[in-house]
């Protein structure tokens, strides 16, 4: 079921883009000047935006390594935008199916071309309807009678706007995904005044309102509504941490009073179900 109306091919051509703004903060050149624009806006509210992207596509390829180790060697990466498209399974394309899933048409028509070889599959659809995606016939790519592996790092831009619809969407996954299936996923957590600087929450809020103007996404959820996301999951250890943490076994959480807005991107790797024990019927 889709929670929010997706935009019109003109919207992506005439306003900014979430895969082309992110494009541009992580370096790219696919990107226009209204998304430079933005970005530039994004990076007067707070100077590490660009490192906040950076982090997020680091655990997008951290979460494909750490699941093609557990064995799962099909994905669905919802919303990767125009990164190096592959970035995450390119060294893995030999062994893995990935079944890629995209709004953005100069992202589409990018990975398209990128990625014409067996084993993949680019699709246009909601990134947040589960139903829809499972049944676009190029979800025929994966088999869907073993693990999949879920990965969404950078749809937080384009999340919907209700966390309770966002954790029914997850739930949608949850629900088509096979037993021993993955979810791999970051979120913005909302500082809470209670225990951070005036100035971290309106930094927090100042940017929100700009993407989610902008762009339809960027929302910031309080720790209970990200774990409510991933609902009766099992997160890997070390749970739902700062994205920052799984990546860099050195990292030691800074004071609440001292963190910047990297370390409000919380992540975390969960397992689906248990597969069902040999012979159980």
């Amino acid at each position: 079921m889709n929670h929010h109306q997706p935009p019109t091919p003109g919207d992506f051509l005439h306003r900014e883009s979430a895969a082309r703004f992110l494009n541009g903060a992580l370096g790219g050149k696919d990107n226009f000047a209204i998304d430079r624009a933005l970005l530039a806006q994004a990076i007067e509210i707070t100077a590490d935006f660009e490192l906040l992207v950076a982090t997020a596509e680091r655990f997008r390829q951290y979460a494909v390594r750490s699941l093609v180790g557990a064995g799962i060697d099909q994905f669905i990466d919802c919303g990767p935008g125009l990164p190096e498209f592959d970035a995450a399974t390119g060294a893995l394309a030999q062994f893995c199916c990935v079944l890629y899933v995209e709004q953005d048409p100069m992202a589409l028509s990018r990975a398209r071309g990128l990625l014409n070889r067996d084993g993949t599959a680019v699709i246009q659809a909601d990134l947040y309807d589960p139903a829809g995606i499972r049944a676009h016939p190029g979800a025929g790519l994966l088999d869907w009678d073993q693990p999949i592996g879920l990965i969404h790092s950078h749809s937080w831009l384009r999340s919907p706007t209700d966390a309770a619809a966002l954790a029914d969407a997850m739930k949608g996954f949850v629900a088509e995904l096979p037993a021993g299936s993955h979810t791999a996923s970051c979120h913005l957590e909302l500082p809470s005044p209670a225990h951070h600087r005036g100035e971290q929450v309106l930094q927090a809020t100042e940017l929100q309102d700009l993407l989610t103007s902008a762009v339809g996404g960027g929302w910031f959820h309080t720790r209970a509504q990200i774990e409510a996301l991933f609902g009766d999951q099992k997160p890997l250890a070390p749970g739902l941490v700062p994205a920052l943490q799984l990546l860099d076994q050195t990292y030691e959480p800074a004071r609440p009073d001292e963190q910047t807005l990297c370390d409000f991107l919380i992540a975390g790797i969960a397992r689906v179900r248990e597969p069902a024990a040999a012979g159980a019927g």
